[in-house]
């Protein structure tokens, strides 16, 4: 191009929001800066909020812990640019690559599963990152009405990017990139239908791919984020914290406010389960006036859960059942199984705290008897935990006994920790007084 691109046209390019009319100027933009001028390099820096700008357009790696006082490092924005470049150049051709999408989705959902996948290794049309990343956001859309399906996808789309070729991802850290983003949604897939020695082993094939990636911060972030939660299914709460920290720091940096208070939801559970409730409501007050409801109204729903568990913790039932029935609404708008299997079984919860232990146990063996159906067996163990207690304290030894016989076996498969352990072996040695109302043959 004649004319050098001027901060305005930086600006204007790096905006969340590109008019179709700046596609063709923005290309050039682009190719310009590829041939390394020194000029236009330097008008870049000197763009304001370009570190952020870079970093949410084209996930651009961020150096985490740099102070706001300290001078910003020399960058390298090759790869960057080389993925807008493909973007812009898809649309001075007037094909857009998500204009093929339904498409292929289309001739995939005609298939058995088997068929799906036989040909999606083949490569080929199916191994285009547009499409890798759409059977990743439908594979996290689904997570909350179907964990088959979550998984189902999440296994398409690393046979997708085991299949794709450095060409088409733009380089081979770019690549290593989008395989660590499947690796990363198939682990996390596997710990939400229980699979936890599955996950973890996933886990460590998407971290090994982050780091021959690119090192792009939000990422890592992303990846911390979900690890994180497996840490806590695995009860391994201070990993969890950990995790977690780290995650917010760089959601931080980068202006991800909303992420941000997804992983303080995540550092406020583990809180939660280690004892610190008090500590876990302070997270959870100053997450929630964070979360964009509109984008993620299961994010919010869950923070409310949450603080009405952390006061259901600290002996102030009240409160918890104010929480609780305030976002009844949201509940009922909510057409989600997984949440409002969720919202029961803090029902049957918040009802034992205040002595109604028959209706405690309607709620918690509904809650049950849902997870059971989606085949989530981690939650259905936990229900069983609840519903050991309650069984323990209305003297209903039979259904106490079962509810325990039942629940060891899951538990034991899951390597849950010693202390959950216990907890049945302790209420297992209990023989309560049987409640006059019970049949022991029926019940």
């Amino acid at each position: 191009m004649d004319d050098h691109p001027t901060t305005e046209d930086f600006t204007r390019l790096l905006s969340s929001c590109l008019p179709p009319d700046d596609a063709e100027r923005n290309a050039l933009i682009v190719r310009h800066l590829l041939t390394g001028c020194a000029a236009c390099g330097s008008t870049l820096q000197s763009v304001k909020g370009v570190r952020p700008l870079l970093a949410r357009l084209l996930e651009m790696p961020l150096g985490v812990g740099m102070e706001a006082t300290d001078k910003a490092p020399s960058l390298n924005y090759d790869w960057a640019f080389a993925r807008a470049e493909r973007r812009f150049a898809a649309l001075l051709t007037g094909i857009h690559p998500s204009e093929r999408l339904p498409a292929l989705l289309s001739e995939l959902a005609s298939l058995p599963v088997g068929e799906q996948r036989r040909r999606i290794k083949a490569g080929g049309r199916f191994a285009d990152p547009s499409f890798i990343h759409c059977l990743i956001d439908r594979s996290h859309a689904a997570r909350y009405q179907s964990p088959r399906r979550t998984l189902h996808f999440a296994d398409l789309a690393v046979l997708a990017a085991s299949a794709c070729t450095p060409e088409a991802a733009g380089g081979q850290e770019l690549l290593s990139d989008l395989r660590s983003e499947t690796w990363r949604t198939f682990a996390n897939a596997q710990r939400i239908c229980g699979n936890l020695r599955e996950a973890e082993e996933a886990f460590d094939v998407a971290l090994k791919l982050q780091e021959a990636g690119t090192g792009s911060a939000r990422l890592r972030a992303l990846l911390l984020s979900h690890l994180s939660a497996l840490r806590t299914f695995q009860r391994r709460f201070r990993e969890t914290i950990q995790l977690t920290q780290e995650a917010e720091k760089i959601y931080g940096e980068l202006g991800e406010d909303h992420l941000l208070a997804g992983v303080m939801v995540q550092r406020a559970t583990a809180s939660i389960y280690s004892g610190e409730a008090g500590e876990a409501s302070e997270i959870l007050t100053q997450a929630i006036p964070q979360i964009d409801r509109r984008e993620d109204p299961h994010l919010f729903l869950a923070a409310h859960h949450n603080l009405a568990y952390c006061f259901i913790r600290l002996n102030r039932p009240d409160e918890a059942l104010a929480l609780h029935f305030d976002a009844r609404e949201m509940y009922r708008e909510c057409q989600d199984p997984l949440i409002l299997l969720r919202a029961t079984w803090q029902e049957g919860q918040l009802l034992v705290e205040i002595g109604h232990l028959h209706n405690a146990e309607v709620a918690l063996l509904r809650a049950q008897r849902g997870f059971m159906e989606l085949g989530l067996a981690y939650e259905t163990a936990l229900v069983s935990l609840d519903l050991a207690k309650v069984y323990s304290n209305l003297g209903l030894s039979t259904k106490l006994r079962r509810t325990i016989e039942e629940a060891l076996p899951t538990f034991r498969s899951l390597r849950m920790d010693q202390e959950v352990l216990a907890s049945l072996s302790y209420l297992q040695q209990v023989d309560p007084e049987p409640d006059p109302t019970e049949n022991d043959e029926l019940g």
